[in-house]
Protein backbone atom coordinates (compact mmCIF):
# COMPACT_ATOMS: atom_id res chain seq x y z
CA UNK A 1 0.00 0.00 0.00
CA UNK A 2 1.06 3.49 -0.95
CA UNK A 3 1.89 6.10 1.35
CA UNK A 4 -0.80 8.00 0.25
CA UNK A 5 -3.28 5.23 0.54
CA UNK A 6 -2.44 4.75 4.33
CA UNK A 7 -2.60 8.50 4.76
CA UNK A 8 -6.50 8.41 3.36
CA UNK A 9 -7.12 5.35 5.23
CA UNK A 10 -6.03 7.15 8.57
CA UNK A 11 -8.29 10.43 7.57
CA UNK A 12 -11.17 8.29 6.28
CA UNK A 13 -11.52 6.25 9.69
CA UNK A 14 -10.26 8.09 11.91
CA UNK A 15 -12.35 10.79 10.79
CA UNK A 16 -15.03 8.35 11.78
CA UNK A 17 -13.45 7.83 15.15
CA UNK A 18 -13.45 11.03 16.16
CA UNK A 19 -16.60 12.47 14.03
CA UNK A 20 -19.16 12.97 16.74
CA UNK A 21 -16.85 14.94 19.12
CA UNK A 22 -15.91 17.11 16.81
CA UNK A 23 -19.67 17.89 15.59
CA UNK A 24 -20.35 18.62 19.18
CA UNK A 25 -16.87 20.75 19.66
CA UNK A 26 -17.74 22.76 17.07
CA UNK A 27 -21.20 23.47 16.98
CA UNK A 28 -20.73 24.51 20.93
CA UNK A 29 -18.11 27.01 19.77
CA UNK A 30 -19.53 28.43 17.54
CA UNK A 31 -22.00 29.49 20.73
CA UNK A 32 -19.56 30.22 22.96
CA UNK A 33 -18.27 33.00 20.35
CA UNK A 34 -21.19 35.12 21.96
CA UNK A 35 -21.15 33.51 25.34
CA UNK A 36 -21.42 37.01 27.27
CA UNK A 37 -24.41 38.59 24.69
CA UNK A 38 -26.05 35.36 24.77
CA UNK A 39 -25.87 34.48 28.56
CA UNK A 40 -26.93 38.22 29.02
CA UNK A 41 -29.79 38.11 26.30
CA UNK A 42 -30.59 34.21 28.45
CA UNK A 43 -30.30 36.01 31.68
CA UNK A 44 -30.90 39.62 31.60
CA UNK A 45 -32.11 39.91 35.57
CA UNK A 46 -28.53 38.67 36.45
CA UNK A 47 -26.36 40.73 33.54
CA UNK A 48 -28.44 44.34 33.29
CA UNK A 49 -29.28 46.83 35.94
CA UNK A 50 -30.50 50.38 35.35
CA UNK A 51 -28.04 53.16 35.13
CA UNK A 52 -28.30 55.85 38.32
CA UNK A 53 -26.42 58.86 38.66
CA UNK A 54 -24.81 57.47 41.45
CA UNK A 55 -22.64 54.56 41.92
CA UNK A 56 -21.34 52.70 44.33
CA UNK A 57 -16.99 52.30 43.97
CA UNK A 58 -15.78 48.31 43.05
CA UNK A 59 -13.86 48.70 46.48
CA UNK A 60 -16.89 49.43 48.38
CA UNK A 61 -18.85 46.71 46.73
CA UNK A 62 -16.01 44.22 47.41
CA UNK A 63 -16.65 44.99 50.97
CA UNK A 64 -20.06 44.17 50.92
CA UNK A 65 -19.92 41.20 49.60
CA UNK A 66 -17.03 39.87 51.96
CA UNK A 67 -19.12 41.09 54.63
CA UNK A 68 -22.14 38.96 53.48
CA UNK A 69 -19.69 35.86 53.16
CA UNK A 70 -17.26 36.21 55.78
CA UNK A 71 -16.39 32.13 55.36
CA UNK A 72 -15.06 32.69 51.72
CA UNK A 73 -12.33 34.78 49.87
CA UNK A 74 -13.55 37.69 47.98
CA UNK A 75 -9.69 38.43 46.53
CA UNK A 76 -10.70 40.07 43.35
CA UNK A 77 -12.34 42.98 41.73
CA UNK A 78 -13.44 44.05 37.99
CA UNK A 79 -12.91 47.28 37.64
CA UNK A 80 -14.05 48.05 33.75
CA UNK A 81 -17.57 47.66 33.60
CA UNK A 82 -20.43 49.30 31.33
CA UNK A 83 -22.97 51.41 33.19
CA UNK A 84 -25.79 49.41 33.07
CA UNK A 85 -23.89 46.08 34.01
CA UNK A 86 -24.06 44.35 37.06
CA UNK A 87 -20.93 43.53 38.54
CA UNK A 88 -19.51 39.87 39.56
CA UNK A 89 -17.53 38.48 41.77
CA UNK A 90 -15.83 35.24 42.78
CA UNK A 91 -16.25 33.37 46.04
CA UNK A 92 -13.07 31.33 46.60
CA UNK A 93 -11.82 29.11 49.76
CA UNK A 94 -9.17 31.02 51.76
CA UNK A 95 -6.92 27.80 51.56
CA UNK A 96 -6.82 25.00 49.41
CA UNK A 97 -8.92 22.09 50.26
CA UNK A 98 -11.20 24.01 52.49
CA UNK A 99 -15.03 23.35 51.58
CA UNK A 100 -16.41 25.73 48.95
CA UNK A 101 -20.01 26.81 48.74
CA UNK A 102 -22.76 25.53 46.60
CA UNK A 103 -21.79 28.38 44.57
CA UNK A 104 -18.76 30.17 43.39
CA UNK A 105 -20.05 33.48 41.40
CA UNK A 106 -22.39 36.66 42.82
CA UNK A 107 -24.00 39.23 40.47
CA UNK A 108 -24.08 42.54 42.33
CA UNK A 109 -26.20 45.94 41.49
CA UNK A 110 -23.38 48.02 41.76
CA UNK A 111 -26.30 51.08 42.53
CA UNK A 112 -27.68 49.45 45.24
CA UNK A 113 -25.85 46.75 46.44
CA UNK A 114 -28.51 44.49 45.78
CA UNK A 115 -27.39 40.97 45.20
CA UNK A 116 -29.38 39.64 41.85
CA UNK A 117 -28.20 36.21 41.70
CA UNK A 118 -25.67 33.63 42.35
CA UNK A 119 -23.82 30.78 40.16
CA UNK A 120 -21.44 27.58 40.22
CA UNK A 121 -19.16 28.58 37.36
CA UNK A 122 -17.48 24.91 37.98
CA UNK A 123 -20.25 22.88 38.26
CA UNK A 124 -23.40 24.31 37.10
CA UNK A 125 -26.32 23.36 37.58
CA UNK A 126 -28.99 21.50 34.42
CA UNK A 127 -30.67 24.80 34.52
CA UNK A 128 -31.61 27.58 31.81
CA UNK A 129 -29.78 30.17 34.03
CA UNK A 130 -26.93 27.89 33.68
CA UNK A 131 -27.14 27.22 29.90
CA UNK A 132 -24.30 28.75 28.34
CA UNK A 133 -21.73 28.01 31.31
CA UNK A 134 -23.39 24.32 30.63
CA UNK A 135 -22.30 24.55 27.04
CA UNK A 136 -18.68 26.30 27.73
CA UNK A 137 -17.79 22.90 30.31
CA UNK A 138 -19.72 20.66 27.64
CA UNK A 139 -17.55 22.35 24.63
CA UNK A 140 -14.12 21.26 26.12
CA UNK A 141 -14.99 18.28 28.77
CA UNK A 142 -18.29 16.40 27.63
CA UNK A 143 -19.15 17.74 30.80
CA UNK A 144 -17.10 14.09 31.92
CA UNK A 145 -16.09 14.88 35.81
CA UNK A 146 -12.49 15.35 36.66
CA UNK A 147 -9.52 15.77 33.45
CA UNK A 148 -10.99 12.86 31.92
CA UNK A 149 -13.32 14.45 29.77
CA UNK A 150 -10.59 17.42 29.14
CA UNK A 151 -8.23 14.79 27.93
CA UNK A 152 -10.61 12.92 25.69
CA UNK A 153 -11.56 15.93 24.10
CA UNK A 154 -7.81 16.85 23.44
CA UNK A 155 -6.79 13.91 22.27
CA UNK A 156 -9.43 14.42 19.84
CA UNK A 157 -7.78 17.50 19.06
CA UNK A 158 -4.51 16.20 18.91
CA UNK A 159 -5.63 13.73 15.99
CA UNK A 160 -7.64 16.74 14.42
CA UNK A 161 -4.12 18.54 14.16
CA UNK A 162 -2.81 15.61 12.35
CA UNK A 163 -5.70 15.44 10.22
CA UNK A 164 -5.54 19.10 9.25
CA UNK A 165 -2.17 18.25 7.60
CA UNK A 166 -3.01 14.56 6.07
CA UNK A 167 -6.35 16.64 4.69
CA UNK A 168 -4.08 19.11 2.68
CA UNK A 169 -1.72 16.57 1.83
CA UNK A 170 -4.29 14.38 -0.10
CA UNK A 171 -5.65 17.46 -2.01
CA UNK A 172 -2.61 17.93 -3.97
CA UNK A 173 -2.74 15.89 -7.21
CA UNK A 174 -1.86 12.54 -6.98
CA UNK A 175 1.09 11.96 -9.32
CA UNK A 176 2.97 14.64 -10.42
CA UNK A 177 1.99 18.42 -9.14
CA UNK A 178 0.53 20.62 -11.49
CA UNK A 179 -0.88 24.36 -10.53
CA UNK A 180 -3.94 23.71 -13.06
CA UNK A 181 -5.04 20.21 -11.83
CA UNK A 182 -4.56 21.65 -7.66
CA UNK A 183 -6.55 25.01 -8.94
CA UNK A 184 -10.03 22.30 -9.46
CA UNK A 185 -9.30 21.22 -5.80
CA UNK A 186 -10.36 25.07 -4.79
CA UNK A 187 -13.83 24.79 -6.96
CA UNK A 188 -17.38 23.47 -6.78
CA UNK A 189 -18.25 21.77 -10.09
CA UNK A 190 -21.75 23.76 -11.14
CA UNK A 191 -24.63 21.12 -12.60
CA UNK A 192 -22.73 18.24 -11.84
CA UNK A 193 -23.92 15.00 -9.70
CA UNK A 194 -24.88 15.39 -5.79
CA UNK A 195 -21.71 12.72 -5.30
CA UNK A 196 -19.53 15.07 -7.22
CA UNK A 197 -21.04 18.52 -5.33
CA UNK A 198 -20.71 17.06 -2.21
CA UNK A 199 -17.25 15.59 -2.90
CA UNK A 200 -16.31 19.14 -4.18
CA UNK A 201 -18.11 20.78 -1.17
CA UNK A 202 -15.34 18.86 0.93
CA UNK A 203 -12.45 19.30 -0.75
CA UNK A 204 -13.20 23.20 -1.22
CA UNK A 205 -14.33 24.39 1.98
CA UNK A 206 -11.61 22.84 3.65
CA UNK A 207 -8.65 24.28 1.61
CA UNK A 208 -10.36 27.69 1.58
CA UNK A 209 -10.87 27.44 5.66
CA UNK A 210 -7.29 25.17 6.20
CA UNK A 211 -5.70 28.05 8.23
CA UNK A 212 -8.28 28.90 10.38
CA UNK A 213 -9.33 25.07 11.34
CA UNK A 214 -5.50 23.98 11.79
CA UNK A 215 -5.04 27.36 14.01
CA UNK A 216 -8.54 25.70 15.91
CA UNK A 217 -7.10 22.69 16.32
CA UNK A 218 -3.66 23.14 17.73
CA UNK A 219 -5.25 25.57 20.00
CA UNK A 220 -7.46 23.23 21.08
CA UNK A 221 -4.27 21.22 22.33
CA UNK A 222 -3.11 24.23 24.05
CA UNK A 223 -6.15 24.61 26.36
CA UNK A 224 -6.85 20.52 26.84
CA UNK A 225 -3.11 19.07 26.95
CA UNK A 226 -0.34 22.00 28.33
CA UNK A 227 1.41 20.05 29.98
CA UNK A 228 0.73 16.91 28.84
CA UNK A 229 1.47 17.64 25.16
CA UNK A 230 1.56 20.86 24.30
CA UNK A 231 4.15 22.66 26.58
CA UNK A 232 6.90 19.83 26.15
CA UNK A 233 6.22 20.10 22.05
CA UNK A 234 6.77 23.75 22.30
CA UNK A 235 9.96 23.62 24.49
CA UNK A 236 12.01 21.70 21.85
CA UNK A 237 12.01 25.03 19.96
CA UNK A 238 12.05 27.48 22.41
CA UNK A 239 12.12 28.15 26.48
CA UNK A 240 9.26 29.22 27.92
CA UNK A 241 8.99 31.15 31.21
CA UNK A 242 7.98 29.68 34.53
CA UNK A 243 3.68 30.84 35.14
CA UNK A 244 4.99 31.57 38.53
CA UNK A 245 4.56 35.39 38.72
CA UNK A 246 5.90 35.83 42.36
CA UNK A 247 7.77 33.92 45.33
CA UNK A 248 5.81 33.26 48.55
CA UNK A 249 6.43 35.94 51.09
CA UNK A 250 4.27 34.87 53.77
CA UNK A 251 5.37 31.78 56.44
CA UNK A 252 1.37 31.29 56.48
CA UNK A 253 -1.76 32.37 55.41
CA UNK A 254 -2.91 35.80 56.39
CA UNK A 255 -5.37 38.51 55.28
CA UNK A 256 -3.35 41.35 57.04
CA UNK A 257 -2.20 44.17 54.99
CA UNK A 258 -0.80 47.36 54.58
CA UNK A 259 -2.15 48.87 51.92
CA UNK A 260 -5.70 48.35 50.59
CA UNK A 261 -7.44 47.36 46.89
CA UNK A 262 -7.46 51.04 45.95
CA UNK A 263 -3.60 51.94 47.28
CA UNK A 264 -2.59 49.01 45.16
CA UNK A 265 -4.17 50.21 41.89
CA UNK A 266 -2.94 53.76 42.37
CA UNK A 267 0.08 52.35 42.75
CA UNK A 268 -0.07 50.78 39.82
CA UNK A 269 -1.64 53.28 37.43
CA UNK A 270 1.56 55.62 38.71
CA UNK A 271 4.00 53.09 37.49
CA UNK A 272 2.40 52.75 34.39
CA UNK A 273 2.71 56.70 33.51
CA UNK A 274 6.07 56.69 35.55
CA UNK A 275 7.22 54.10 32.94
CA UNK A 276 5.15 55.94 29.59
CA UNK A 277 3.30 52.71 29.56
CA UNK A 278 -0.02 53.69 27.89
CA UNK A 279 -2.80 51.02 29.38
CA UNK A 280 -6.32 50.71 31.17
CA UNK A 281 -6.15 49.40 34.49
CA UNK A 282 -8.53 46.20 34.39
CA UNK A 283 -8.60 44.82 37.44
CA UNK A 284 -6.76 43.41 40.93
CA UNK A 285 -6.23 40.03 42.67
CA UNK A 286 -4.95 39.61 45.94
CA UNK A 287 -2.96 36.62 46.60
CA UNK A 288 -2.12 36.12 50.70
CA UNK A 289 0.01 33.57 50.37
CA UNK A 290 2.41 35.76 48.22
CA UNK A 291 1.69 38.83 50.32
CA UNK A 292 1.13 40.49 46.83
CA UNK A 293 -1.64 42.08 44.46
CA UNK A 294 -1.43 41.50 40.96
CA UNK A 295 -3.35 44.77 38.97
CA UNK A 296 -3.56 43.83 35.39
CA UNK A 297 -3.83 46.11 32.65
CA UNK A 298 -4.57 45.91 28.58
CA UNK A 299 -1.55 47.94 26.84
CA UNK A 300 -2.97 50.72 24.60
CA UNK A 301 -2.10 50.62 20.77
CA UNK A 302 0.43 47.91 20.85
CA UNK A 303 -0.52 44.46 19.71
CA UNK A 304 0.14 43.35 23.41
CA UNK A 305 -3.80 44.50 23.89
CA UNK A 306 -5.00 42.13 21.39
CA UNK A 307 -3.71 38.91 23.20
CA UNK A 308 -4.73 39.64 27.14
CA UNK A 309 -3.97 40.97 30.13
CA UNK A 310 -0.51 42.11 31.73
CA UNK A 311 -0.10 42.69 35.67
CA UNK A 312 2.01 44.73 37.73
CA UNK A 313 3.08 43.55 40.37
CA UNK A 314 2.96 45.29 44.25
CA UNK A 315 4.14 44.18 47.44
CA UNK A 316 1.11 44.00 49.48
CA UNK A 317 3.54 45.35 52.64
CA UNK A 318 5.70 47.46 51.35
CA UNK A 319 3.27 49.32 48.42
CA UNK A 320 6.82 48.73 45.76
CA UNK A 321 6.19 47.44 42.35
CA UNK A 322 8.79 44.49 42.62
CA UNK A 323 7.26 42.83 38.84
CA UNK A 324 5.76 43.82 35.45
CA UNK A 325 4.29 40.50 33.91
CA UNK A 326 4.04 40.70 30.07
CA UNK A 327 1.08 38.40 29.09
CA UNK A 328 3.64 37.62 25.84
CA UNK A 329 6.19 36.69 28.32
CA UNK A 330 9.40 36.82 27.44
CA UNK A 331 10.51 34.37 25.14
CA UNK A 332 9.13 33.34 20.94
CA UNK A 333 7.47 29.68 23.17
CA UNK A 334 5.94 32.09 25.42
CA UNK A 335 4.40 34.21 22.78
CA UNK A 336 3.03 31.51 20.92
CA UNK A 337 1.38 30.43 23.87
CA UNK A 338 0.26 33.16 24.35
CA UNK A 339 -1.88 33.81 21.48
CA UNK A 340 -3.18 30.34 21.32
CA UNK A 341 -6.50 31.13 23.39
CA UNK A 342 -7.00 34.57 21.50
CA UNK A 343 -6.68 32.68 18.06
CA UNK A 344 -9.20 30.12 19.55
CA UNK A 345 -11.73 32.30 20.71
CA UNK A 346 -11.59 34.67 17.76
CA UNK A 347 -11.05 37.57 20.39
CA UNK A 348 -7.90 38.12 18.88
CA UNK A 349 -9.58 39.97 16.11
CA UNK A 350 -12.49 41.51 17.77
CA UNK A 351 -15.94 41.00 16.06
CA UNK A 352 -14.87 39.86 12.89
CA UNK A 353 -12.51 37.07 14.46
CA UNK A 354 -15.40 35.85 17.04
CA UNK A 355 -17.86 35.96 13.38
CA UNK A 356 -15.12 33.91 11.93
CA UNK A 357 -14.94 31.26 14.59
CA UNK A 358 -18.75 30.91 14.90
CA UNK A 359 -18.87 30.48 11.02
CA UNK A 360 -15.95 27.85 11.40
CA UNK A 361 -17.83 26.27 13.71
CA UNK A 362 -20.61 25.25 10.96
CA UNK A 363 -17.76 24.92 8.09
CA UNK A 364 -16.62 22.06 10.15
CA UNK A 365 -20.01 20.64 10.82
CA UNK A 366 -20.49 20.29 7.29
CA UNK A 367 -17.03 19.58 6.37
CA UNK A 368 -17.57 16.27 9.13
CA UNK A 369 -21.05 15.47 7.26
CA UNK A 370 -19.98 15.59 3.55
CA UNK A 371 -16.79 13.25 4.74
CA UNK A 372 -19.32 11.00 6.26
CA UNK A 373 -21.56 10.96 2.64
CA UNK A 374 -18.25 10.55 0.60
CA UNK A 375 -17.40 7.50 3.26
CA UNK A 376 -20.70 6.13 2.70
CA UNK A 377 -21.24 6.41 -0.86
CA UNK A 378 -17.41 4.48 -1.14
CA UNK A 379 -18.46 1.75 1.03
CA UNK A 380 -21.73 1.65 -1.00
CA UNK A 381 -20.04 1.34 -4.31
CA UNK A 382 -17.04 -1.64 -2.80
CA UNK A 383 -20.04 -3.04 -1.49
CA UNK A 384 -21.59 -3.51 -4.75
CA UNK A 385 -18.35 -4.11 -6.83
CA UNK A 386 -17.81 -7.19 -4.22
CA UNK A 387 -20.88 -8.73 -5.02
CA UNK A 388 -20.94 -8.42 -8.52
CA UNK A 389 -17.01 -9.83 -8.58
CA UNK A 390 -19.05 -12.88 -6.31
CA UNK A 391 -22.10 -13.67 -8.88
CA UNK A 392 -19.38 -13.75 -12.27
CA UNK A 393 -19.01 -17.14 -13.11
CA UNK A 394 -15.11 -16.65 -14.18
CA UNK A 395 -13.19 -13.65 -15.08
CA UNK A 396 -10.30 -13.34 -18.07
CA UNK A 397 -7.21 -11.93 -17.48
CA UNK A 398 -8.10 -9.25 -20.03
CA UNK A 399 -11.19 -8.25 -18.21
CA UNK A 400 -9.96 -8.25 -15.05
CA UNK A 401 -7.30 -5.78 -16.18
CA UNK A 402 -9.86 -3.46 -17.17
CA UNK A 403 -11.84 -3.86 -14.19
CA UNK A 404 -8.89 -3.22 -11.81
CA UNK A 405 -8.11 -0.12 -14.08
CA UNK A 406 -11.67 0.88 -13.86
CA UNK A 407 -10.82 0.59 -9.55
CA UNK A 408 -7.67 2.86 -10.05
CA UNK A 409 -9.63 5.54 -12.01
CA UNK A 410 -12.09 5.90 -9.12
CA UNK A 411 -11.63 9.57 -7.85
CA UNK A 412 -10.31 8.77 -3.89
CA UNK A 413 -12.54 10.42 -1.12
CA UNK A 414 -10.73 13.84 -0.75
CA UNK A 415 -9.50 14.99 2.67
CA UNK A 416 -10.99 16.92 5.60
CA UNK A 417 -9.04 19.38 6.12
CA UNK A 418 -10.35 19.65 9.98
CA UNK A 419 -8.87 21.75 12.76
Amino acid sequence: MRVRQYLLFIHRYGGLVIAVFLIIAALTGSIIAFEKELDAWLNPHLFKVVAKPKRLSPYQLRELVASRYPQVNVNSIDLEQPADASLSFYLRPFKPGQPALPYNKVFIDPYTGKELGKRNTIDPEYTLENLIPLVYRFHYSLLIPGKWGVWLMGGVALFWTLDCLIGFYLTLPSRKFSWALWKQAWKIKRGASFTRINFDIHRACGLWLWIVLLIIAVSSVRLNLYKEVFNPLVSLFSSISSPDIGSPKLAQWSESTIIEYVDAVRIAKHYLEQNNIPGNIQGVYYTAVLGQYQVSFKAKDTWQDIIGYSYIIVDAHTGLVTKIVWESGKTAGDTFIAWMFPLHSGKAFGLTGRIVIAISGVAITVLIITGLIIWWKKRSVNGSRLNSRRNLPSVNSSSSSEFTHSQSQTPPAVARPEP
